[in-house]
């Protein structure tokens, strides 16, 4: 039996020459694919761990398929099934080559984000500090009230109107708000003069008011100029009134406080009390206080809408009715612009006009008069009338 047997030698070396040992009784049989006469045992591969590692490091996921496979091949490998090792030999490489591409991918991604960002930071820097940043408008309370542009007032406080909304979120100017109104002025002409005209009439007499209070007292931020002026449809519905804005100067940003101040307030006096020279805007006259009727006082310097030429006794008669009350005032101040030898200034451009008392005060001592002004029909006046200024008695 001893004939049979072949030299032995390990997987992978070359028979040896010399005689094999005798067969022991105790020598288990040599079974599998290693035994003598299958084909030699193949090196152990890596599969591809350096791909797995990768794979790992920069995407976890595919990290783990490529651990799965490369189990898999070892698995083969162990069974000596070389097919299936070098399927998953491949899919280890595969998968390990694709977690690179996506995290390197990913990465540059993330490099690029952050350079952008440090960009912005930059171009911003001072912009973003958290000292500066005032409480959004969102956050506030629930405004006092809601207004329509043309129902402002000198001192109003609100926010910034989004686009398409026509109404105002009024605020106490002790809150944060973005916008306050800082004058208002009436459009002098009977006929609506068209949307440029007003425009532009509006423009300049709001920045020229924004530029002389700055002079007396700072803005701050400010410095935003906007205005509300009637539009064709508004005039209709007797809309006369000219409302400038002083706004901050960026979107969403906010100020706490008033800027107009007693400073800013024109005084206000008595129509009885006016004298020749004072200017004044007619329509801002109102009943308050002691006195019949009270019309705050423009600088003739700065733009107005009249100036008073007289003023004189109304004749001693019942209360004639409003529209009675009005033309009896008229016809006394016509009559003096002709005293004074200026009836000629009535010349469509300019025309008389006069503040008279209510049916409370007519005829009360003190009252019984009209103050007479003319009041420009195209356009402010932005100086004295210098006919008036010459006249006797001014």
């Amino acid at each position: 039996m001893t004939d049979d047997l072949q030299p032995f030698a390990p997987p992978g070396a070359s028979p040896t020459t010399h005689a094999p040992p005798s067969a022991s009784p105790y020598a288990a049989p040599m079974h599998g694919p290693w035994a003598p006469g299958h084909p030699a045992r193949p090196a152990r591969p890596s599969a591809h761990l350096a791909w797995v590692v990768a794979a790992w490091i920069v995407c976890w996921p595919l990290g783990i398929a490529a651990h799965l496979a490369r189990d898999r091949a070892l698995s083969a490998h162990d069974r000596g099934d070389a097919a299936e090792l070098e399927r998953y030999s491949r899919r280890t490489r595969t998968l390990g080559v694709w977690a690179v591409v996506v995290g390197s991918v990913w990465a540059l991604a993330v490099l690029a984000g952050g350079v952008a960002g440090a960009a912005w930071l930059v171009e911003n820097e001072g912009v973003l500090d958290s000292e500066d940043f005032s409480p959004s408008i969102e956050d506030e309370a629930d405004p006092l009230a809601q207004v329509y542009p043309d129902e402002l007032t000198l001192g109003d406080c609100f926010d910034y109107p989004a686009e398409g909304e026509a109404l105002l979120d009024l605020r106490p100017c002790a809150d944060p708000h973005s916008s306050e109104v800082f004058a208002e002025a009436t459009v002098p002409d009977d006929a609506f003069p068209g949307d440029l005209a007003t425009e532009h009439m509006a423009e300049r007499y709001c920045f020229a008011e924004h530029e002389a209070l700055a002079r007396t007292e700072d803005p701050g931020e400010r410095t935003y100029v906007w205005f509300y002026s009637p539009s064709e449809e508004s005039w209709q519905y007797g809309d006369r009134i000219i409302v400038c804005v002083a706004d901050t100067e960026w979107e969403g940003d906010t100020v706490t406080g008033a800027w107009l101040g007693p400073w800013a307030r024109a005084a206000e006096e008595s129509f009885a009390n006016l004298e020749p020279g004072h200017c004044l805007d007619p329509a801002a006259a109102h009943v308050g206080g002691g006195s019949a009727v009270s019309v705050p006082l423009r600088p003739c310097d700065r733009f107005h809408a009249a100036e008073v030429f007289g003023v004189v006794p109304l004749p001693d008669t019942e209360y004639p009715g409003d529209s009675g009350q009005q033309r009896a005032g008229r016809e006394v101040c016509r009559a003096e612009l002709a005293r004074l030898g200026l009836a000629h200034l009535e010349d469509g451009r300019l025309e008389v006009g006069s503040l008279t008392p209510g049916a409370a005060h007519w005829g009360s001592p003190g009252f019984s008069v009209a103050a007479c002004y003319l009041a420009s029909t195209e356009d402010f006046l932005d100086e004295p009338i210098p006919e008036l200024a010459a006249a006797p008695g001014s």
